[in-house]
């Protein structure tokens, strides 16, 4: 028997990928890098950067991807499926149409939201979210898609053709897993519109403000993301965006000939030990801190200084005001101040750091060698009997896997 693979440019994919490209550029893909004329609502889960390049440079955007085509595809078949058995069972408002279209006029923005479930004091506003396996466990829907729905609770309360109908204080969110693994395949949650989201709406709207005002002039906001960050990565400004600031090379792993190779015999032995050792140093860390709690309990319950075997202390917590220290020490802090990775990737996160300053700040020293345990799947599952966590590129924007396949 023979059995031969097929390449992408076999006729069979070749031609099926052909037609998802031609449906897309039928719907939207002619609109795909004309300007920008306004907000779009859902815009909330983008970087200020993307949204000015698409009113300003959206020739600029890096060609979709078949896989991308694929997945928006299937993302509005999820969501027209879903609408049309709400609508059938009569749980969304009829008299509305399948998605609704809302406007901020203030900001110049818009946006459709997918329904309104109907209650018997009102319409609550809903939005249907399909996700991979890895976004789905999530214990709380995404920030943005929390924003949005306030967005859009918002503008439907200020609407004039719907005046006439309750616009109710609390919206849903609704997950569909799209992966069919999960034990059930749907999750939702219901998200208040008290003094706390209203407070969110007005940081999102003078947000959005102030970007207007940037997007009238020349100079794009500054960056707000590390260029290996997963906004990042699926961004379809990314290449244009980062151009000119040099990239690090990936090191490469060669063989050196001048290290004594052991017998593989050894190796086998020694990979199974390090594995076994892994797992006892985390046991033992864990019991060590479950004791070492317990006695702490005792010497502060009892004011003792001393037991047989352990003499307990105490001593003031002293910490340094960074902002001080910087402001007097300019010349000697460079000195003193320790370089690190992970907080300068915090400090890009909560914007003190502008995150070009880290990629032109990067240098390669040499090859880092590092030794670490697979992460099977199937045995991590049956041991921790819940689905490994991944954060789901479907934040990055309308280049990824997760997107809608549609402005809204």
């Amino acid at each position: 028997m023979q059995i031969e693979s097929l390449d992408q440019k076999h006729f069979l994919i070749k031609n099926l990928i052909a037609s998802y490209r031609n449906e897309w550029q039928r719907a939207s893909g002619q609109r795909y890098k004309e300007r920008r004329q306004h907000f779009y609502i859902s815009d909330v889960s983008k970087c200020d950067r993307e949204i000015y390049y698409l009113f300003k440079h959206p020739e600029e955007k890096r060609t979709i991807a078949d896989r991308t085509l694929v997945f928006f595809r299937h993302g509005n078949m999820y969501h027209e499926e879903i609408q049309q058995r709400l609508r059938t069972m009569k749980t969304i408002d009829s008299s509305r149409d399948m998605e609704y279209g809302l406007e901020d006029f203030e900001i110049d923005t818009t946006g459709r939201l997918d329904c309104f479930v109907r209650e018997e004091e009102g319409l609550a506003v809903t939005e249907l979210k399909s996700k991979n396996p890895y976004g789905y466990v999530a214990d709380t829907p995404e920030d943005a898609e929390v924003d949005q729905l306030l967005w859009y609770m918002h503008a439907a309360k200020r609407s004039k053709t719907l005046r006439k109908r309750n616009i109710l204080d609390h919206g849903y969110i609704l997950y569909m897993e799209r992966g069919e693994v999960s034990e059930f395949p749907f999750r939702a949650w219901r998200i208040a519109y008290n003094a706390e989201a209203k407070r969110r709406v007005r940081e999102i709207r003078e947000r959005f403000m102030a970007l207007k005002v940037i997007i009238a002039g020349r100079k794009p906001p500054r960056r707000a993301y590390e260029r290996g960050s997963v906004k990042c990565q699926y961004c379809v400004f990314r290449e244009y965006c980062w151009q000119g600031v040099p990239v690090i090379e990936e090191a490469q792993l060669v063989a050196d000939t001048a290290v004594e190779k052991p017998e593989m015999e050894l190796v086998e032995s020694a990979e199974r030990r390090y594995v076994q050792l892994k797992r006892e140093i985390a046991e033992r860390e864990t019991e060590k801190d479950d004791v070492y709690n317990l006695l702490l309990r005792y010497f502060m319950a009892t004011g003792a200084e001393e037991t047989e075997l352990l003499a307990h202390g105490v001593s003031k917590e002293i910490t340094l005001d960074e902002k001080y220290l910087l402001k007097r020490l300019q010349d000697v802090w460079p000195l003193i101040a320790r370089v690190q990775t992970k907080l300068m990737k915090q400090a890009i996160k909560d914007g003190k750091v502008d995150p070009e300053i880290y990629e032109r700040a990067k240098k390669a020293t040499g090859i880092k060698h590092t030794i670490r345990i697979k992460k099977i799947k199937k045995e991590a599952n049956n041991a921790n009997k819940k689905p490994i966590k991944h954060t789901s590129p479907s934040k990055a924007g309308e280049d990824t896997a997760g997107h809608k396949g549609k402005n809204r």
